[in-house]
């Protein structure tokens, strides 16, 4: 349930939780119809909202980035994943577009999800602003 969720995130004993909701805000997490975007309303969170680099992207961006600001949800920032090796025109002019939305904290590479994780750690050390994690956890 919704109560229960919640409940589970603010026991949490921790300097930063990172709730991961693939599908987007509005995906529902349960039966009773909770999605991301309550989750972050009850526990008062800010959302950093993940972006693809193509087609699409600029309109889904603005959309998602509307509906935190309609519910007082803070956007923390914007991470692009799937950056490909070779980017075309349009990538590299949505990247800077996203840039003028939300301040983009990282852009990782393509085959990132299939990496191990070390070298996921590896790339994403590398691809986060570390003044802006470590603002974070302390």
């Amino acid at each position: 349930t919704r109560d229960e969720l919640v409940g589970s995130v603010a026991s949490v004993d921790a300097k930063l939780t990172l709730v991961e909701g693939a599908g987007g805000l509005l995906v529902e997490l349960g039966a009773d119809g909770v999605t991301l975007r309550d989750l972050a309303c009850d526990l008062g969170a800010p959302a950093l909202v993940v972006v693809s680099p193509g087609l699409g992207t600029l309109n889904h961006t603005a959309l998602t980035l509307e509906a935190l600001a309609a519910h007082r949800i803070p956007c923390a920032g914007l991470v692009i994943g799937a950056w490909p090796r070779e980017p075309s025109v349009a990538e590299v002019g949505n990247r800077d577009a996203l840039g003028r939305m939300a301040a983009v904290r990282a852009v990782l590479p393509a085959g990132a999800g299939e990496m191990s994780a070390a070298e996921f750690e590896s790339v994403s050390a590398a691809a986060f602003d570390a003044q802006w994690v470590t603002s974070l956890v302390g």
